[in-house]
């Protein structure tokens, strides 16, 4: 397969990426793979796969921690992390953002990434409103950008990533009810492409 010089430095970018998780997350990187689709990087518990050619994001409307319009225009010029979840989460979310925040400042300061963006999208928009949502992003980290919008514009965008999730009820309280979701974690490029996805392989 032929790259060219920017190909190069986005596939670079990426291993750089995948490499400083593998890291905080104490795992090691024990195979790399290619296909015509997708190089598959398999971790101890994690794994991961960089897609060739990037898939371009569809339009989005959704709204960040402060109220404001959040679309594609958001996201050009930053390396973005999405990650799907909810604030009730109890463990995957938390965590998640824990590594992500702890691998954060090295990428803003010590790589040739460009500007870097996590990105915390609620898939609980019935309790998280935006005052929750602020709340608890800036919890992890205060740059930390948190969106959300109605039942159909988040499921839409979840679609895009092959995010799912759903509601599991709670017979004794129906308001202290869990979602499953999707614990993967992915990035979007500069140019608002999705290259990669970094799953647990559990």
């Amino acid at each position: 397969m032929n790259l060219t010089k920017s190909g190069h430095v986005r596939i670079g970018a990426i291993c750089i990426i995948v490499i400083i998780l593998s890291i905080v997350s104490g795992m090691w990187i024990s195979k790399y793979f290619n296909n015509a689709q997708a190089r598959e990087v398999s971790i101890s518990d994690y794994s991961g796969r960089v897609f060739e050619p990037p898939i371009p994001l569809q339009t989005f409307n959704l709204n960040d921690h402060e109220g404001n319009s959040f679309s594609p225009v958001n996201l050009l010029g930053y390396w973005t992390f999405v990650f799907f979840g909810y604030t009730n989460c109890p463990d995957v979310c938390p965590m998640a953002l824990v590594d992500l925040n702890a691998v954060y400042d090295d990428l803003e300061s010590k790589f040739v990434l460009g500007n870097t963006k996590v990105l915390f999208v609620s898939v609980d928009p019935e309790r998280d409103n935006i005052n929750h949502l602020a709340e608890y992003i800036s919890y992890f980290n205060e740059d930390f950008t948190g969106v959300t919008g109605n039942a159909s514009q988040v499921a839409s965008f979840a679609q895009q990533f092959g995010a799912v999730y759903k509601r599991v009820e709670n017979k004794e309280d129906a308001e202290d009810y869990l979602v499953d979701h999707t614990a993967s974690i992915m990035l979007i490029d500069h140019l608002g492409k999705t290259d990669l996805y970094i799953s647990s392989a559990s």
